[in-house]
């Protein structure tokens, strides 16, 4: 089953028009009606021809109500809009690639495709002419899971909101356990706190450690505006 509620939640995140809270909401819900062999294997999806194009969602193209048939299907975003719906499609692709559920990707998403509602979503591929950048966010979103694929296809998921702008779960198999967060905000940054599940731990995504406090009971992370951060909590590793 194609996993829709999830993908309007993570887009809507993004976008600045969902909380963290909000999103959190809806995965504990989703939780609380789905058995688990069901929850995770719902198929999880961004882009689709059968919805607006992801990058002219996410660049804050105007409402389709708003234009003419003519004015939808020629619409293309700015070079500032394209940038604002690259830097939101990684939170997005990131959430997509780390929650319960398998993720679901064709091109990904499809490799800078746009177009309003049918039929100006159902353009053919830019075969030679890809966007490189979506096509980067995608492998980079794919490597974290490969770096730990036992724990994102099959660890507990607990969801949480760190506050309104920053949306966190923690994912948890055989001892191990991987904590993501994303800031959908576009001016704010955060630092946030978060409980230490091991001795040692380190960003997948930003390739540094953490500050740990002195009592070694927390760590901090600093997240700027559309910032993420993928922590993999372990204990000491001796040669």
């Amino acid at each position: 089953v194609m996993n829709y509620p999830l993908r309007d939640a993570a887009l809507s995140f993004a976008m600045g028009r969902a909380s963290s809270g909000d999103v959190a909401r809806l995965i504990r819900h989703q939780a609380e009606v789905y058995p688990a062999p069901f929850l995770y294997s719902l198929m999880n999806l961004l882009g689709s021809h059968d919805r607006e194009r992801v990058l002219t969602m996410l660049g804050d193209a105007p409402a389709k109500e708003t234009l003419s048939d003519e004015q939808r299907r020629t619409y293309r975003l700015s070079e500032g809009q394209h940038g604002l719906a690259v830097s939101r499609l990684w939170v997005a692709a990131l959430l997509q690639m780390t929650m319960p559920g398998v993720p679901c990707v064709y091109y990904g998403d499809e490799a800078g495709m746009e177009g309003y509602t049918d039929p100006y979503n159902r353009g053919t591929y830019p075969w030679g002419r890809e966007d490189e950048n979506c096509r980067t966010i995608y492998r980079n979103a794919i490597a974290v899971r490969r770096s730990l694929p036992e724990v994102f296809a099959d660890g507990d998921f607990r969801p949480f909101a760190a506050n309104d702008d920053v949306f966190g779960f923690t994912r948890t198999l055989d001892g191990v356990t991987v904590m993501v967060l994303a800031n959908a905000s576009l001016k704010h940054e955060h630092t946030v706190s978060v409980p230490m599940y091991a001795g040692e731990v380190d960003d997948i995504v930003q390739g540094k450690r953490p500050q740990v406090a002195g009592d070694g009971q927390s760590c901090s992370v600093h997240l700027w505006p559309l910032g993420t951060a993928v922590l993999y909590f372990h204990e000491e590793q001796r040669l």
